[in-house]
């Protein structure tokens, strides 16, 4: 795996690392059905795995064994994009499933339990009572922008001009978020679309308002028991209590963001309304909203 990681950084060196570590996974994983990387041997195999995963071997094979994997790669592109624009549910997709509706119900339900237990005011929560608080933001949050695991890097700026453009914030002054890194970050600063600037309806800025009345000192929007940030598997996992404590379903922000997309398809959107959607879900590409979509 060394010398293959080797060879693709000579090919090409201004990959970002994460894609290095997936390319030589991916090509070692073919080396081992072909040490010489057989091309028949290696159609054979692909042809027995789903169409997407497929696709995704052969680019690694094109970036690292040349032009002759091209014409079989463009074929599994084109049985990719058939597969994603036409997405039933898995079986796991399916146990997990619930409609849009009910995780509004759920939001409802969680507000009306933080206010219950007068959550907050009280300045020492316990740890059932800080997943209840924080995942009440989470949700409130994600309702209006179905974002990844973003929240875990916004920082607070208690006024517009105390930021770093490095960084994700959300300004307390005037109730807005500005985001700067992000899975599409490079994409968007191409386009020219970087910070992108997101404005909470005045429910969402009220209710966040409240809760970073008790947290004067907080850096991060979202922290721990101990004043730390988030990772993105603590976070992951504070996402995912709240549908487990209220709905018995572990569901998190990848699965969200194809509830939240399958609804909103519903209705046959205008165009301009789906540019809107696909901002505040830091998308790069319209047709990415169908691949999202389920039926």
């Amino acid at each position: 795996m060394q010398a293959v990681d080797k060879r693709l950084r000579e090919l090409r060196p201004k990959l970002a690392e994460a894609t290095y570590k997936t390319y030589s996974a991916n090509i070692t994983r073919m080396k081992r059905i072909s040490p010489t990387l057989d091309m028949p041997k290696i159609k054979a195999a692909l042809e027995k795995l789903p169409p997407v995963q497929a696709r995704n071997l052969l680019t690694a094979l094109v970036v690292y064994d040349g032009p002759r994997w091209k014409k079989l790669h463009r074929r599994f592109i084109s049985q990719a994009e058939e597969f994603i624009f036409d997405q039933h549910l898995t079986v796991r997709e399916a146990a997990l499933w619930i409609n849009f509706n009910e995780l509004k119900k759920m939001v409802r339900r969680m507000k009306r339990d933080v206010e219950i237990h007068n959550l907050f005011r009280s300045s020492t929560l316990k740890k059932g009572e800080r997943s209840l608080l924080l995942g009440l933001i989470c949700w409130s949050i994600h309702m209006e922008f179905p974002l990844r695991n973003d929240l875990c890097t916004v920082k607070i700026a208690r006024v517009p001009g105390n930021t770093d453009a490095k960084q994700n914030w959300y300004i307390a002054s005037n109730n807005t978020f500005i985001l700067n890194k992000f899975k599409t970050a490079k994409y968007y600063k191409l386009r020219g679309w970087l910070p992108v600037v997101l404005s909470p309806s005045k429910r969402l800025a009220t209710l966040i308002r409240r809760y970073l009345r008790q947290r004067p000192d907080a850096t991060y929007l979202l922290e721990r028991a101990d004043g730390r940030p988030y990772t993105k598997s603590g976070f992951a996992n504070l996402f995912k209590y709240a549908p487990q404590r209220y709905l018995n379903k572990q569901i998190g922000t990848s699965m969200f963001r194809k509830i939240f997309l399958t609804h909103f398809l519903e209705s046959d959107p205008p165009l301009k309304v789906k540019r809107l959607v696909m901002r505040k879900m830091l998308q790069v590409r319209l047709v990415t909203q169908d691949t999202y979509r389920r039926r």
